[in-house]
C-alpha cells in the first residue's frame, strides 16, 4: 500500500508524456504554430489542470495539498471558489483553468467517469499575495492508482477526492452472487470468460439505461443499477470480448436479443449503435 510520502514526485516529466501515458490522445498537441516538434509546449494543452475524454478524466493536483488518514489518501478543495477569487483579482488565466477543471469535475460526476491524477511537486503560488509569482512545477508523477469523487457539492463546488477506484454504481448478471437452489443437481459446463473491465465499460456507457429501449435499469437492494451485458456478436460465434461488441440491455431486451423473432434486426441495430458510439475521431 502506497503512503502519501511514496507518491511525492521526484522526476522531471513532461505533461504531454503523462497525459499520453494515461491513455489520452495527444495527436492534436502537434497542431501548433511552432510545429509538431514543439507539441509538448502547445499552450492550448500543456498548462491545463484537467483533461477529459469520453472514457476518463485526468486531474493535475499538488502533492502538498493532499492528506493522509487511516491509510487513505485524500484531496479536499473548492476549485470553483478559487476560480471566482481569481476573477475578482483580475487573474483571468488562472481563473479560466480553474473554471475548466470545475466543469470537468461536474461532467466526471454526472457520467461516472474513471479518474486519473497527475501529482505535482514544486513552488506553489501564495494565493493571498496578488503580486506573487506563478506556481512552478518541478516534478510530476502519474499515479498508477485511480481516484474518485467521494463528494461534490453542486451548489458550492466543494469537492472531496479519494485515492482508489469508486464502487461501481452499476451491476450486471455476472456481478450478482449465485445460489444453488435446493434439491437441484449441480451441472458443470464450460463458458468463455468475460472480461470484467469490458462489462464495466459497457455499463458505464449505458449510464443506467437499456441501450435498445432506453428504459432505466432497476435499482438493487444495495443501491446499484442493474442491466445485463450482451455480446452483440455472440462469443459462441467468435464475437470479440471487447467493448465495441458489448451493450447493456434490460432483462427483457436481453432475452429478446437471444431468443426473439426480431433478434437479427436487433443485432443490426445494436451493431450500428456501437459503431456510432466508438467511431474514430477521423471519421467525424
Amino acid at each position: 500500500m502506497s503512503t502519501l510520502a511514496d507518491l511525492k514526485p521526484t522526476k522531471r516529466q513532461r505533461v504531454i508524456d503523462l497525459v499520453s501515458d494515461a491513455g489520452f490522445d495527444v495527436s492534436d498537441w502537434g497542431n501548433y504554430k511552432r510545429g509538431p516538434k514543439w507539441a509538448a509546449a502547445n499552450p492550448k494543452y500543456c498548462y491545463n489542470w484537467a483533461f477529459e475524454s469520453d472514457e476518463q478524466v485526468l486531474l493535475s493536483l499538488w502533492h502538498a495539498h493532499m492528506t493522509e488518514a487511516g491509510g487513505q489518501i485524500e484531496h479536499t478543495f473548492n476549485i470553483r471558489e478559487f476560480s471566482l477569487d481569481c476573477k475578482r483579482k483580475g487573474l483571468g488565466t488562472l481563473g479560466k483553468r480553474a473554471y475548466d477543471m470545475d466543469l470537468v469535475l461536474q461532467r466526471a460526476l454526472h457520467k461516472q467517469l474513471p479518474m486519473r491524477v497527475m501529482i505535482c511537486e514544486g513552488d506553489i503560488r501564495d494565493d493571498d499575495d496578488d503580486q506573487a509569482d506563478a506556481s512552478r512545477v518541478k516534478f510530476r508523477l502519474l499515479d498508477a492508482e485511480p481516484w474518485h469523487i467521494q463528494h461534490y457539492d453542486k451548489l458550492t463546488g466543494a469537492c472531496h477526492l479519494v485515492r482508489g477506484a469508486a464502487p461501481s454504481p452499476y451491476v450486471d448478471q455476472f456481478s450478482l452472487p449465485t445460489t444453488q437452489p435446493a434439491n437441484k443437481i449441480q451441472i458443470t459446463t464450460s463458458v468463455r470468460e468475460r472480461k470484467a473491465e469490458v462489462r464495466e465499460k459497457a455499463l458505464r456507457k449505458a449510464q443506467g439505461k437499456c441501450q435498445y429501449c432506453d428504459k432505466p435499469g432497476f435499482t438493487t437492494h444495495k443501491g446499484q443499477i442493474y442491466l445485463e451485458t450482451h455480446h452483440v456478436i455472440p462469443l459462441s460465434e467468435d464475437g470479440p470480448d471487447h467493448e465495441h461488441n458489448v451493450v447493456a440491455l434490460c432483462a427483457d431486451d436481453h432475452r429478446r436479443a437471444h431468443h426473439g423473432a426480431e433478434r437479427e434486426a436487433m443485432q443490426k441495430q445494436l451493431l450500428a449503435l456501437l459503431a456510432d458510439l466508438y467511431k474514430s475521431p477521423s471519421a467525424t
